[in-house]
């Protein structure tokens, strides 16, 4: 699972009652997604598969797949690219647009030039993504496949 934060800085008190600050919107998505500008992505959620130094090297036939530790920090492509991009998604950045299909994909434009996109995969229900406002008038946004 990925989870983003949007907007301002909020303090909510989770059904343990601890404290904590997040951002006003979480977006936390379960399926497939990528954050693309007009002409490339710039990372995605099967970054994670493919070895850090050099992504390619997962289908040369000495890779030893058994010994990729995926999970390791560091070790694949997604931690390389999120240092790589970071700087670009830690700036201030305004929602554009966001758009939702009968299929549950859903696309957020961000300026300047970045787009989130999820893209459900799966043909039975589960959970793909969630939008949740956080604070006093807070709400849940909960998006399934074929529902």
């Amino acid at each position: 699972m990925a989870w983003f934060g949007f907007g301002d800085e909020v303090i909510v008190t989770n059904h343990r009652g601890t404290r904590r600050t997040v951002n006003r919107f979480s977006l936390h998505i379960q399926c497939p997604w990528r954050i693309c500008n007009s002409t490339e992505t710039l990372i995605a959620s099967n970054d994670m598969d493919y070895p850090a130094r050099d992504p390619q090297s997962y289908w040369d036939p000495s890779f030893d797949l058994d010994a990729f530790e995926w999970d390791r920090q560091g070790a694949n492509w997604f931690d390389q690219q999120v240092s790589v991009i970071r700087p670009l998604l830690s700036s201030h950045h305004l929602v554009t647009r966001a758009a939702v299909d009968q299929l549950g994909s859903l696309t957020l434009e961000i300026t300047p030039d970045i787009r989130l996109e999820a893209i459900p995969t799966t043909s039975f229900p589960i959970e793909n993504w969630r939008l949740i406002r956080h604070g006093q008038e807070g709400y849940h946004v909960v998006v399934f496949d074929n529902q």
